[in-house]
């Protein structure tokens, strides 16, 4: 295709967002490529289902708030919108490895804390006593938690910043320190049960 048809087929989704299906079409192929290549070169055997997945990932990112991605992206040269989805669609892939890493993580965990009370650490005022009680109720409340909070409470444990979490499960920075300030509140309710 030459790159005057590149350029209309992108202008047009970007003057009607919701008139997308000839970009669509003319680049889910390249993208599922590209996914494919970013799962093999991790060694992850691939799934169709996950390419599937990864790939509505990627084409959700172009085309929400009113395509705005689509809109703020200018291609300067042939091959600028190739190389520009290639990016976006290895950026997600690997998101998305890091994230079903850690949920399998979790789910291997059984969902529970290990019974030792540094990984309370930092949840728990140091004035109060960290009693067998008081982990029994943080882990009746970790169970309770929905699964994405469990997987943010993880990643902050093991050290991760939250924008490097928001970046994994795909949340925005705010929405995580709310997560982690709500889990805070309700593990520190626990000490005084």
């Amino acid at each position: 295709m030459d790159f005057e048809r590149e350029k209309e087929i992108l202008r047009n989704c970007q003057e009607k967002c919701w008139d997308c299906a000839d970009f669509y079409w003319q680049y889910v192929k390249l993208v599922n490529d590209r996914i494919r290549k970013t799962l093999t070169i991790y060694k992850k055997d691939i799934v169709n289902e996950d390419v599937e997945d990864i790939s509505q990932i990627v084409f959700e990112k172009l085309f929400e708030n009113q395509c705005k991605k689509l809109k703020e992206f200018k291609p300067e040269f042939k091959g600028a919108i190739q190389s520009w989805l290639a990016i976006i669609s290895a950026n997600t892939t690997k998101n998305y490895i890091r994230a079903e890493s850690m949920k399998r993580k979790v789910m291997k965990d059984n969902y529970y804390i290990k019974d030792s009370n540094q990984n309370l650490g930092d949840f728990y005022p140091s004035e109060e006593p960290v009693t067998e009680t008081t982990i029994y109720n943080f882990k009746q409340y970790f169970e309770q938690m929905p699964f994405n909070n469990r997987i943010i409470f993880r990643l902050n444990q093991k050290g991760m910043s939250d924008i490097e979490i928001s970046e994994i499960v795909e949340l925005s920075i705010g929405r995580v320190r709310n997560i982690l300030s709500e889990i805070k509140n309700i593990s520190s309710l626990t000490v005084k049960i």
